[in-house]
């Protein structure tokens, strides 16, 4: 009767429980340790080293098979610890793992030993998230207090700095902060943007809007053209397309640079740190306030222009989850702004 109930209570736990004899042989586990481990045979009587895989885990994380080795091994009740495993499929899971050795009740000899195994594999992707967007976050504020520091300093010394080179102090900060993403974070490569789910769709709709968008524009500087006539140059043509040169290629860049900062790093750092209900809006506005005091040292218009056109942006990037409509967009209008003469 007693048996009957034991086996009724690990059937029916929450957490999965895994019996081995210390030759390493499977004596007995119940079915949510079947559906933690991704195991669908009969293993029972088995090795675990037969459907145990080795897992290829980072320095800081332990290993599932590495624990139950050391506790077989060392015959002694072992403390939970955080386990990584990767199942069959490739899916990574976290474990927060116990071991105790369990003894015959008759005799009281040592059989063997008993895991019990804690599935904390969401629990663990959101500290994961959390220390990724606060070292990106801090990261962040901690160069754009450089930047603005720096730009207080060269206007006290009244030092004069061109648009190019004002530009480039802004890519050295989405450099800066891209080595970190890369080196410090476990962001992947869909949760930072540069991934694309439907290409088609996502470029479809980047190039319809930045068509109606243009249109817009042609139709703002016909306006400013009849009310305030002396506005432009009567000698500038209404489109002009002999712009600086090198302005086409070099602004691609400056387009996929900026739109990976304002989106993969401010925008998705705020959205993991505010775990608020309206959390994707919030990051929203403030990535578009935070972009447009980068723009500081351009002036008041500029700083407005570039926070209304980033908020814009934003907007769409919470739908596409990739910067490359979104920089695509960008890149038009700058470079139409050029040519009509309204930038």
């Amino acid at each position: 009767m007693r048996q009957e109930v034991m086996a009724d209570i690990l059937r029916d736990m929450n957490d999965g429980v895994l019996l081995l004899d210390f030759g390493g042989n499977v004596l007995f586990l119940n079915e949510k340790c079947k559906n933690m481990l991704g195991i669908t045979q009969n293993i029972t009587a088995k090795n675990y080293a037969e459907w145990l895989p080795e897992c290829v885990c980072k320095k800081k994380e332990k290993p599932l098979r590495a624990f139950i080795s050391s506790a077989l091994e060392k015959g002694e009740k072992c403390e939970g610890k955080e386990l990584s495993f990767v199942c069959a499929g490739g899916e990574k899971r976290n474990f927060d793992a116990s071991a105790s050795v369990f003894l015959n009740e008759e005799t009281g000899e040592a059989m063997g030993v008993v895991f019990l195994l804690t599935d904390v594999t969401e629990l663990a992707k959101m500290r994961r998230k959390s220390k990724d967007a606060t070292v990106v976050f801090a990261s962040l504020i901690s160069c754009l207090c450089v930047y603005l520091f720096l730009w207080r300093i060269l206007t006290f010394f009244n030092i004069k700095l061109s648009t190019d080179e004002k530009t480039n102090i802004v890519h050295g900060i989405v450099l800066i902060l891209a080595v970190i993403i890369f080196t410090k974070t476990e962001f992947s490569v869909s949760e930072i943007g540069i991934g694309i789910k439907e290409p088609k769709k996502t470029i479809l709709t980047a190039v319809l809007i930045s068509a109606g968008v243009v249109a817009a524009m042609c139709l703002l500087k016909l306006c400013i053209m009849k009310v305030a006539p002396t506005y432009f140059s009567p000698n500038r043509p209404f489109w002009k397309w002999n712009i600086r040169g090198d302005l086409y290629y070099t602004y691609i860049l400056t387009c996929i640079l900026q739109e990976f900062l304002a989106r993969s790093v401010i925008q998705e750092s705020l959205r993991r740190i505010l775990h608020e209900e309206h959390a994707g809006t919030l990051s929203l506005v403030l990535s578009a306030l935070l972009f447009g005091v980068v723009h500081i040292a351009h002036g008041l218009m500029y700083m407005l222009g570039a926070t209304i056109l980033l908020g814009a942006l934003g907007g769409l990037y919470n739908k596409q989850r990739s910067v490359w409509g979104v920089a695509i967009i960008h890149y038009v209008l700058g470079i139409s702004g050029w040519c009509l003469g309204i930038l």
